[in-house]
Order: structure tokens, then sequence, then C-alpha cells
């Protein structure tokens, strides 16, 4: 889903993105509006090309390349589809209300480099089962492992308000069965 976000002053003196093409500084502006608040985007030229060049003739990869060479995307895959991650994104936009990813995060060091606030909203895990199986610490359907000690401690005797806290972040009832079972054991 697109986003409104701000351009930054900063911006304009980054001397090496001043480097690329006008081309490939309009698509790392709108690289900004749809990528999740993460900063993580899927890598699908045909797609982004229709939504940030729609009157457009050509193609985005020659721009997203410099961006590339640049070092103000990287480029990962994760089980068989490819994302890129805007680096300097959080230098650049402050998310206070940060919204639901579905995508993976990037590997470290990357990783860190998006604020703990928005990253624990990730619900991308294609092993939650396996965490719950094997009854260790989760980060799943947006809960990170702070969220799990921080719930442990605040509704360890009470289940009726953890459900309830669960239901109203989104969270899919079988989900909330295995959360309550771990915090509540």
């Amino acid at each position: 889903m697109p986003r409104q976000r701000l351009i930054s002053p900063q911006f304009f003196d980054d001397t090496e993105l001043s480097e690329c093409s006008i081309q490939a500084r309009l698509l790392y502006i709108g690289l900004w509006c749809f990528c999740e608040d993460t900063a993580v985007f899927e890598i699908n030229f045909k797609r982004l090309k229709k939504q940030i060049f729609p009157y457009d003739d050509g193609t985005i990869e020659p721009s997203y390349k410099e961006l590339l060479d640049k070092k103000k995307i990287f480029e990962y895959k994760e089980r068989e589809k490819t994302y890129g991650f805007i680096i300097n994104f959080h230098s650049y936009q402050h998310i206070q209300y940060p919204s639901s990813s579905i995508f993976p995060l990037p590997p470290e060091p990357y990783k860190s480099k998006i604020p703990d606030h928005i990253r624990r909203f990730n619900k991308y895990n294609p092993n939650f089962q396996a965490h719950i199986d094997r009854r260790i610490p989760i980060v799943s359907e947006g809960l990170s492992n702070d969220e799990i000690e921080y719930y442990k401690k605040v509704y360890a005797n009470d289940e009726i308000r953890l459900r309830s806290h669960l239901k109203a972040k989104g969270l899919g009832e079988e989900y909330i069965n295995k959360i309550v079972k771990i915090i509540t054991k």
C-alpha cells in the first residue's frame, strides 16, 4: 500500500546520490512511497515501474542498478523471492505509527538499521510453527521477543486480558491459543 512520505532537505545534499541519473533519484524517492515502514519492498520491476512511472516508457532496471551500485539499496532473497531494503530510509523518514509488515526483514547488519518500534510489527516468520513446537521465544504475527517477555510479566495470570489484547492486534484464534499457552504456562 502506498504511503505519503516527506522528503528531507538532507536528501538533496547526498553527494553519492547526486552522481545518479535524475530517473534513479526519482525512483529512489518513489521506492520510499511503495516500501513498507521497515524500508523493505518486493522486487518486481514491472509492478514498481507501473507504480512509480505509470506514464513513462522504458524500464527501471538501469536506474535500480545505479542505486544498487551506490549502495542505496540492499538486495536479498528469502524463500525464492527477491526483496530490496532502502539502506538509509530511516535517517530520512521518522515513522511514529508503523504499519504491520509482511515482508521478511533483511539480514544483519541491515536489520539493525530498522528502529525497534518498527521492527516489532513485522509479521513475517515462516518458521512460526517450529518455534511454538520447541517452546522457545517467538517472533511472529507482529510479536517480538521483547513483547513476549512483556506479556509474560503483565498477563501471566490474566488469560482473558491477554486474549483480548492479542485479538485487538488482529491475530488469528489459532495463533492466539498457541501464544496464550506459552505465556500462561
